[in-house]
């Protein structure tokens, strides 16, 4: 992706729009849910339905690292009962906001 960046014109490449776009896309790589749901607050509404393809995406890795960081070692399937009480209790805990 940083080849095919900086391939393109310097208008375009130093664009606020490529640029939430490289921020997107390397969140999504790194699996950083966290800048991925702060950078869609910060979309326009257009850009917000592009990326609501990728909502489960990120939702789905948030869960993995939570059950990895409260179960190490486990590497059986959690119930989507256990997901959910993890996932609560992370957002309790580190107070975040839901719109």
């Amino acid at each position: 992706m940083c080849r095919e960046v900086q391939q393109l014109r310097a208008e375009v490449r130093d664009s606020d729009q490529m640029k939430f776009a490289v921020h997107v896309y390397t969140a999504l790589n790194s699996c950083n849910y966290v800048k991925f749901f702060k950078l869609v607050h910060t979309a326009t509404f257009l850009n917000v339905c592009i990326l609501h393809r990728y909502f489960n995406q990120m939702r789905a890795c948030c869960l993995q690292r939570l059950r990895a960081y409260v179960m190490p070692g486990h590497t059986a399937a959690v119930s989507l009962h256990c997901s959910m009480h993890l996932l609560l209790s992370a957002f309790i805990y580190y107070s975040l906001n839901f719109p």
